[in-house]
C-alpha cells in the first residue's frame, strides 16, 4: 500500500477523512432512530427475509436435537423431515429476531459505537 495524502472533505463539514465519516454522521444526527433506519436502507423485514433460510435451518437443527433429548423422558424422536416441516413456520419469528439483531448492529456501526 502506498501512502497517499488524504483529501479534505468539503469545508461545510469541517472534518477531514482522518476524523471518520463525519458527513454521514452529521446528516443523520438530527434524525430519530426510525428515520435513520429507513435512511440507511435494509429495514428489518428485508433483513428477516434474507436471514429466513438460515434461521429456519437453525430452528430445524434445534428441534431435531430437542427431539433426541426428549427421548430420555419417553417422547418419540422427531425425524429430520418432521423437524424441517416444523421449522418452516417457527423460522419466521426466529428470522424476525435475527433481522432486528442485524438492524441493531448496523445502527450501532453507523453511530460509531
Amino acid at each position: 500500500m502506498t501512502n497517499t495524502p488524504r483529501m479534505p472533505l468539503p469545508v461545510a463539514t469541517g472534518l477531514n477523512q482522518s476524523q471518520g465519516c463525519g458527513v454521514l454522521t452529521e446528516a443523520l444526527s438530527g434524525m430519530n432512530k426510525k428515520d435513520r433506519t429507513m435512511h440507511d436502507g435494509w429495514p428489518v423485514w428485508k433483513l428477516a427475509l434474507l436471514l429466513y433460510v438460515f434461521a429456519a435451518a437453525a430452528v430445524a437443527i434445534n428441534l431435531f436435537m430437542l427431539g433426541l433429548m426428549f427421548q430420555k423422558f419417553g417422547f418419540a424422536a422427531l425425524s429430520p423431515v418432521q423437524s424441517l416441516l416444523l421449522s418452516g413456520p417457527l423460522g419466521v419469528p426466529a428470522a424476525w429476531a435475527a433481522g432486528r439483531w442485524a438492524r441493531h448492529l448496523l445502527d450501532e456501526a453507523a453511530e460509531g459505537n
